[in-house]
């Protein structure tokens, strides 16, 4: 259900919409992860990422970068 209504506030606000609401509302309930698609720290739920939906597999961790 978060990840719908990121899908609905990337769509009207960006990128930047997503992570101002993240921050908002649930900063302390999601975790971060570097997105490759996004190119920046970005929240993610079930090995997705929030903004952009991409799967954050184990090639996509910090220790490959």
């Amino acid at each position: 259900m978060l990840d719908e209504v990121c899908r609905v506030i990337y769509e009207k606000d960006g990128q930047q919409g997503v992570l101002d609401f993240i921050n908002r509302y649930f900063m302390k309930d999601v975790d971060w992860a570097f997105c490759r698609p996004c190119e920046v720290d970005s929240p993610m739920q079930f090995d997705s990422c929030l903004v952009c939906g991409s799967f954050f597999g184990a090639e996509d961790s910090d220790a490959n970068l």
